[in-house]
């Protein structure tokens, strides 16, 4: 593990002990470029909670309580991972204190996560694949187009959902029933920042899916959660996503078209995801098992705040100053 090798100058917020209430750093360094900054602040702050809740010392930690951190968060992203093991070099150097990432039980640990957190991405990404009747590139760049084969071929398969399907048409293409586009022009700087880049991963494109129907479709989270696939219905080149009370009543529903910018564009990103992990009936958004396929469970909103602070993070934005509903606001006209 070789991360970045900031000031060795001390700082006054050093921390013995849990307890200290300067224990979180608040100031990771000047040194550092300011999205840094938030990262390491972010990360920092993870590893100070996990500590207080084990009472263990933070300053300087002992490797054994990195690497049992580093097993406990082993379900982060890679990129998160590495975030984490930087930060808190950085602020052991900082303090002028051992590294705990250069020992050997962490090293060796590390190696093993990221080697196989890699396998899993390669397994992954070839076996939807393979099990796919469409082509990942088709499923990213002509989603919409081929949803309605593949809920064709569910229908033929399952009579309820064909019935939900036929039940949806007609909902949501009632004209009586309030119409939003869900456009790439209504998304600020900060929440393109939040978009994942479009990979072909299935965590991926449910949290791109996920993310532009909060902020390109202004939904609520609660809104996006409550979603169900027969929700999503092909209309032309695009898709109609309806939007339900809490109650089951129809409350609007979302034009999505096609957008020049792949990465911003909500139709192909909600069709990518639901032909990519091969949904039918149920919840449209998911959660994972430990292999990171999709379950029958529908997302929790707790997890969505977490996806959001994780986003946040890898964005180099601050997650304590996003709010849920940040993901609503347009571009300052």
């Amino acid at each position: 593990m070789s991360p970045p090798s900031p000031s060795q100058d001390r700082t006054d917020d050093q921390q013995t002990s849990p307890d200290n209430s300067k224990s979180n750093l608040e100031e990771p360094g000047a040194e550092l470029s300011p999205s840094t900054q938030r990262v390491y602040k972010a990360s920092w702050r993870d590893f100070v909670g996990w500590c207080r809740d084990r009472d263990e010392i933070v300053l300087p930690a002992d490797a054994d309580t990195v690497a049992t951190f580093l097993e406990e968060r082993r379900h982060l992203a890679l990129s998160t991972l590495r975030n984490r093991l930087s930060a808190i070099t950085h602020f052991h150097r900082v303090s002028g204190l051992d590294d705990p990432t250069d020992s050997l039980v962490v090293s060796d640990l590390w190696h093993k996560v990221s080697q196989q957190k890699r396998s899993e991405e390669g397994r992954r990404a070839g076996a939807e694949s393979s099990e796919m009747s469409f082509p990942p590139g088709k499923i990213l760049q002509q989603g919409p187009d081929l949803l309605s084969e593949h809920f064709g071929r569910l229908a033929d398969e399952n009579e309820t959902f064909e019935k939900k399907l036929e039940k949806a048409e007609g909902t949501w293409r009632d004209e009586f029933i309030e119409t939003a586009q869900a456009t790439p022009d209504r998304l600020t700087v900060d929440q393109r920042r939040l978009i994942p880049e479009v990979t072909y991963d299935l965590v991926a494109l449910r949290d791109r899916a996920l993310l532009l129907l909060m902020a390109a479709g202004g939904s609520r989270r609660a809104e996006v959660v409550r979603l169900d696939v027969t929700d999503v219905v092909p209309s032309g080149e695009g898709i109609l996503v309806g939007i339900r009370k809490k109650n089951g009543m129809p409350k609007r529903v979302i034009h999505a078209e096609p957008a020049e910018e792949l990465r911003f564009c909500t139709a192909r990103a909600v069709a990518a995801w639901i032909l990519a992990g091969g949904l039918g009936e149920g919840p449209l958004f998911r959660s994972f098992d430990p292999h990171e396929n999709p379950k029958q469970t529908r997302i929790s909103l707790s997890s969505v705040n977490y996806l959001l602070d994780e986003r946040a993070e890898e964005a180099g934005l601050d997650p304590d100053e996003l709010k849920p509903s940040d993901l609503r606001d347009e571009p300052a006209s």
